[in-house]
């Protein structure tokens, strides 16, 4: 099962081709999100209604944060603050709990490729 990032999601409910097909590639096995990106998702209901982000999430599977996948998550923090990056602090616990539970995050955004990891796949 695979994660899909905030901006896949936003994409694929707009009906954008790249992203249904990210979608369609990644997603065969299951579609999952963080907690983190149902939250990026709902704070984004200025442009759409809350019930209309609540369907299309309604049947995603939802990955928690817990004790491993907030380790994880501060490993990767430390790990991009030894290299001198930073990235969005939701993007790092976004990518903790995919790691942390072995799955493969799909996403858009460029800078989760300073991360370093297999289980990232940024899409261009």
């Amino acid at each position: 099962m695979s994660i899909f990032d905030t901006n896949v999601l936003i994409d694929a409910m707009s009906g954008k081709p790249k992203a249904l097909e990210a979608i369609d590639r990644y997603g065969s096995s299951g579609i999952s999100l963080t907690i983190f990106n149902r939250y990026e998702m709902l704070k984004g209901r200025r442009f759409v209604k809350k019930e209309v982000i609540e369907e299309f999430l309604s049947n995603m599977n939802v990955y928690y944060a817990g004790d491993v996948e907030i380790e994880a998550a501060a490993d990767i923090f430390m790990s991009l603050e030894r290299k001198g990056l930073r990235i969005d602090e939701l993007d790092v616990l976004i990518a903790g709990i995919a790691i942390a539970n072995n799955e493969t995050l799909v996403t858009f955004d460029r800078h989760f490729a300073n991360i370093g990891n297999s289980n990232i796949v940024v899409i261009k």
